[in-house]
């Protein structure tokens, strides 16, 4: 006998995989009793085969982000050797190209989710990513150097990373951005095991090796995670590639400003540190090291992050890492100096500034409730993405010349370090302005926040009401 489901259309429904979608008018017209009756369908376990998740989600973490985060080893080749004969701008560019190309289609891949289903998409984004690690290796010149490290490793990584990133919503409430920030701190991880790998593979065979091992690796450790994954089909989001509704809310202009801000920040940050260090007039080794070594802050520092976050609220948690980026990027970076310093505070950065990563779809959900998550993320996505492509440029052109006649020049990253500094206390601010809106929307609302149904969007929050409500703490965490 099969389990009966409250409908939208009835007060049965047998069929829990194709359970339709409410809004908050199908719900006022459709029940005589109160409708937060319907919304108990959205319990979420908070726990069990969630955990399983969280691993999953943290080993395609590993393999994604962890494994892009190594491109730092590869552009400082690159840029040292000449290896193409072309600008360093374009080399950068090919950085932007393998972490931002693939995200600026977000809607569409969000979309393809929804038709095909998310294992099929993350199989063909781990085939992507192995195709584009392996024809970049027997690249010969600059355009497929563009085309497979860049554009197939882009669209490959995001095929796997996008999916991950919006099934740990699903699996928990009270413990969504601890859970977040387990899984995120794979890309920590991964940051050590491929910067520290690779770097050894290049200097004993050479960076086509190093490619080739970083593909297969990829490719295995991600297969194992797509065994992994469950899809909670109890709730259906709107898979769409673009709603009005969502972009007329002023908290998706705010997150979306946050994500641009932040992405100049990180990438930024992540992409020139190695340089940075070789600057100093260490060798390529101990560049490398530092760069692993963000990747050690992620793993250690990013679950403490998600950890204040469900105590104090994701936003708030937020605010406080993101205006510490900023102020040791301002107080520390500048004057720094010696290999101790720049480890310290690779370590710091490492694990503050990619706190964008456990909570984005926490936040997202916040602003905008799991029926519209999908739409949301991807949309939001986009910015993220183009922002993504354009900061390795970006820090390539902040960087100035050294002095003439000098090999070793620090102060060639000041302007650079300003750059990063400000991008982050301006994602603080707009988050900052994000949480006063959410609780002015909360007040106004006054139903609890833990529905998460989508009726979030249809209220209209009075232009002036967050400004008033920067100070205050809220009713429910933010």
């Amino acid at each position: 006998m099969k389990t009966k489901f409250l409908s939208v259309d009835g007060p049965l429904h047998s069929d829990p995989e194709n359970l339709p979608i409410p809004t908050p008018s199908t719900l006022d017209e459709s029940y005589d009793t109160d409708p937060k009756e319907y919304i108990q369908l959205f319990e979420i376990p908070d726990g069990g085969y969630g955990w399983v998740m969280v691993l999953a989600v943290f080993i395609i973490n590993v393999s994604t982000w962890g494994a892009n985060s190594g491109f730092a080893i590869y552009l400082a080749f690159y840029l040292e050797t000449e290896l193409f004969t072309t600008s360093a701008e374009l080399y950068a560019l090919i950085g932007g190209f393998s972490i931002g190309i693939g995200i600026a289609f977000s809607p569409v891949i969000t979309y393809l989710c929804g038709v095909i289903g998310v294992r099929p998409v993350m199989i063909i984004g781990a085939c992507v990513q192995l195709a584009g690690n392996l024809m970049a290796s027997w690249s010969v010149s600059l355009w497929e150097i563009f085309m497979t490290q860049g554009i197939l490793l882009g669209f490959g990584m995001t095929m796997l990373a996008l999916p991950a990133i919006s099934l740990l919503p699903q699996w928990f409430k009270k413990k969504r951005t601890l859970a977040g920030g387990i899984a995120a701190s794979g890309s920590g991880a991964g940051g050590m095991m491929y910067n520290l790998a690779m770097s050894k593979i290049m200097q004993q065979y050479s960076y086509k090796w190093a490619l080739r091992a970083q593909g297969i690796m990829c490719f295995v450790t991600v297969c194992i995670a797509i065994a992994l994954i469950r899809v909670r089909t109890t709730i259906k989001g709107e898979f769409k590639i673009f709603d009005l509704t969502v972009v007329r809310t002023f908290g998706f202009l705010l997150a979306v400003l946050w994500v641009i801000l932040t992405m100049f920040g990180y990438v930024v940050l992540m992409y020139n540190l190695a340089d940075f260090t070789k600057s100093l007039g260490y060798s390529s080794h101990q560049a490398s090291i530092v760069s692993a070594m963000i990747s050690c802050g992620a793993f250690f520092i990013r679950p403490l992050v998600g950890f204040l976050s469900d105590r104090f609220g994701v936003i708030t948690a937020n605010i406080g890492a993101h205006l510490l980026c900023g102020i040791f990027a301002l107080a520390m970076w500048i004057p720094a100096r010696n290999y101790a310093t720049a480890i310290a505070f690779a370590f710091i950065l490492g694990g503050l500034m990619g706190s964008v990563w456990p909570s984005v779809a926490t936040v997202v959900a916040r602003v905008g409730g799991l029926t519209k998550f999908p739409v949301f993320f991807g949309m939001l996505w986009v910015f993220l993405g183009l922002s993504s492509m354009a900061s390795p440029v970006i820090g390539i052109k902040l960087k100035a010349a050294p002095p003439a006649g000098l090999l070793v020049a620090p102060t060639q990253y000041h302007n650079v370090a300003v750059f990063v500094g400000c991008c982050y206390i301006g994602a603080a601010l707009m988050l900052w302005i994000l949480r006063a809106w959410i609780v002015a929307r909360d007040e106004l609302s006054g139903e609890s926040s833990e529905s998460d149904n989508g009726s979030e969007l249809l209220l209209t929050v009075p232009f002036f009401s967050p400004f008033k409500k920067l100070f205050c703490w809220g009713s429910k965490l933010a």
